[in-house]
C-alpha cells in the first residue's frame, strides 16, 4: 500500500447493504410493492398513529396525504428563493480557467458529447408517407419494415411537382397510383395513440402542433458531438451523489440548501462540456449496519429539473415516508435472510450519514458494489471511473439553515470547491491545479500551510480505497489507484519546492 493513501478500513467490520436504481420511479415501484410483503415489525412504523404523534416530522402532512402520490415540492416558494440564491453564488465562483468549453472540438464521433446547438444548424424533419386506403385495405403491406398500417417507407414513394409548385406523392401498387400524405416521421404513431392531437401543414408536410415522444428529427450537420482535443475520442463524465434528507433537526430549507454545492458543480461541469449525472443518495447507519441506496435525479444530457431535485432530496414527505418505506421493501427483497435487530435499519431509517469517515468509507465500498454489478453484466450499472464518482454534502445542516446569506454562501462554496478541485485533479496536470488553488485560497486569506494541508487531503481522499471487508478494492485496483496517487503526490511536492511553499 502507498504510504500516501488514507486508511479506509476503520469500518471494515460493518455489514453493508447497497442498491442502485435507474430512476426514482423504479426505486419506488419496486420498494413500495415489496413493502407490502414485509414483516409486521417493519410495517408497524408506518401507521396513522405514528404520523399523528409527530406532525412536523412529515412536513405537517396527514397519513392519508402521505399515502397519495406526491409530485410537487412541499414549499414551491423555497425553490424560487433557492434558485435566486444559486444565481448569486454562481457570480462568486472563479475556477481560474480550469474548465473551459473552448477546449472542445466539434466532431462526428458519437463517443463525444451531443450538442443540440450544433445539430440544430441543419435540423430537419424526416418524412413518412401515409395512405388511409393502404391502412384499410393493405394494413400489413410493410409489416416487415416495422411500419404500422398505412405507412409506406420513403424508398417506395414517387412524386411530381404541380404547376402551383406543390409536390404530390404516390405509391405504385401493382400499376395503380395510390396518393399518399407526407408527414413528419412519428406523426402516424402519435395519432394512432391519440386521434385528437392537433396538427398543421408545414410546407407539404403534416406535423403536430405540440412536441410528442414519437416525433423524429435529424440533422444535415454531422459534426454534432463535442470532444476534448487531448482525450482521443473519450467524452468526459462525472457522477455526483448528494445525500437525501437529514437528521430530525434538518428542516426543509436546510435539506434543500445543502444540495447546492453539487448542483453548482454540475452546472459548471456541464458548461465545460463534461457530462454529469446526479444521484439522490439515501445513506444511513443503524448499529453495525451501513446502508446506501441511489437513483438518478439528473441524467447525462438533461437539464436540471428543480422540482424533481427538491422533491427527491429535500421534501420530508418523500424522504421520511416514501423513501423509507421503499428501502424497507428493497431490503426485504434483496436481503431476506437478515434479521434486523437494530432500530431500525430494516425499516429504512437510522442515523443519516451527512459526512465524516463513515460516509467516506461507505461510499468507497458502494463504488465497489457498482463495479461488481457492472462485471456481472448489469449494463445499467456501467459506471465512470471510480475516482470520478464524487459525493457532496454540507455536513452541518443546522448551521447552514440558520446562517445569514454571507455565511451560507461561504459554507456552500467551501464544499463546492472541494468537489471541483477533486475533479480538477482528475482531468488536469497536478502543478496547474495546485497553482490555481493556491492563488484562489491566498486571495481568500488562507495561509500557505493551510492550503498545503487542503491539497494533500484532497488528493489522498480522491485516491484511497478500502482494502478489507465488504466490497474492498481488488489488489489490481489498489495498485492502479495508489500508483496514480504516488505520482500526483510527487508532482505536488515538486510544485511546493519550485515555489518555495
Amino acid at each position: 500500500m502507498s504510504s500516501n493513501a488514507n486508511r479506509l478500513d476503520s469500518y471494515s467490520s460493518q455489514n453493508y447493504y447497497f442498491g442502485s436504481f435507474d430512476s426514482a420511479e423504479l426505486f419506488n415501484e419496486i420498494g413500495l410493492r415489496e413493502y407490502e410483503t414485509a414483516s409486521p415489525s417493519v410495517k408497524r412504523d408506518f401507521t396513522a398513529d405514528g404520523v399523528r404523534s409527530m406532525p412536523l416530522f412529515y412536513g405537517g402532512a396527514t397519513f392519508n396525504e402521505l399515502e397519495k402520490d406526491i409530485d410537487t415540492f412541499i414549499e414551491p416558494d423555497l425553490i424560487t428563493s433557492t434558485i435566486e440564491s444559486f444565481a448569486g453564488v454562481l457570480e462568486k465562483i472563479d475556477m481560474g480557467g480550469s474548465f473551459e468549453k473552448d477546449r472542445l472540438i466539434a466532431t462526428r464521433n458519437k463517443q463525444g458529447i451531443f450538442d443540440f446547438g450544433l445539430a440544430s444548424k441543419g435540423l430537419f424533419r424526416p418524412s413518412e408517407f401515409y395512405s388511409d386506403f393502404m391502412a384499410k385495405n393493405h394494413p400489413k403491406e410493410f409489416d416487415s419494415y416495422g411500419e404500422i398500417a398505412g405507412v409506406i417507407p420513403p424508398d417506395f414513394i414517387q412524386n411530381h411537382k404541380q404547376k402551383d409548385g406543390k409536390l404530390v406523392f404516390w405509391y405504385d401498387l401493382k400499376g395503380e397510383k395510390i396518393q399518399v400524405q407526407q408527414r413528419q416521421y412519428g406523426v402516424t404513431r402519435a395519432l394512432d395513440e391519440n386521434k385528437d392531437l392537433a396538427t398543421k401543414v408545414f410546407g407539404n408536410m403534416l406535423i403536430l402542433v405540440k412536441p410528442n415522444k414519437h416525433l423524429r428529427f435529424a440533422s444535415t450537420y454531422d459534426k454534432c458531438y463535442l470532444m476534448h482535443k487531448n482525450e482521443g475520442g473519450k467524452a468526459k463524465s462525472v457522477d455526483l451523489y448528494v445525500i437525501q434528507g437529514g437528521l430530525q433537526s434538518a428542516d426543509t430549507k436546510g435539506m434543500l440548501l445543502k444540495t447546492m454545492p453539487v448542483l453548482l458543480a454540475a452546472k459548471i461541469l456541464e458548461e465545460a462540456g463534461i457530462r454529469t449525472r446526479i444521484y439522490a443518495t439515501r445513506s444511513y447507519s443503524a448499529g453495525d449496519n451501513s446502508f446506501m441506496f441511489t437513483y438518478p435525479i439528473k441524467n447525462y444530457g438533461e437539464d436540471m429539473d428543480w422540482n424533481k431535485a427538491a422533491l427527491n432530496i429535500g421534501d420530508p414527505r418523500v424522504f421520511r415516508w416514501k423513501t423509507w418505506k421503499s428501502i424497507a421493501g428493497i431490503l426485504h427483497r434483496d436481503y431476506p435472510k437478515k434479521k434486523w435487530s437494530t432500530s431500525n435499519g430494516g425499516a429504512g431509517y437510522g442515523s443519516t450519514m451527512n459526512g465524516g469517515a463513515m460516509l467516506n468509507e461507505t461510499f468507497e465500498r458502494y463504488k465497489g458494489y457498482i463495479g461488481a454489478k457492472a462485471l456481472d453484466g448489469d449494463s445499467n450499472k456501467k459506471a465512470v471511473d471510480r475516482t470520478l464518482m464524487l459525493i457532496g454534502n454540507v455536513e452541518n445542516v443546522s448551521e447552514l439553515q440558520n446562517a445569514d446569506e454571507s455565511r451560507a454562501t461561504e459554507i456552500i462554496l467551501k464544499e463546492f470547491y472541494r468537489i471541483m478541485d477533486s475533479v480538477d485533479f482528475q482531468f488536469n496536470k497536478t502543478n496547474k491545479v495546485a497553482e490555481r488553488i493556491f492563488k484562489r485560497e491566498l486571495e481568500n486569506g488562507k495561509t500557505k500551510l493551510d492550503i498545503k494541508g487542503y491539497l494533500n487531503t484532497t488528493l489522498r481522499n480522491a485516491y484511497s480505497v478500502p482494502r478489507a471487508g465488504d466490497y474492498a478494492a481488488t489488489q489490481k485496483e489498489q495498485d492502479k489507484i495508489f500508483g496514480i496517487l504516488d505520482s500526483k503526490i510527487d508532482s505536488l511536492y515538486d510544485f511546493y519546492e519550485q515555489n518555495n511553499y
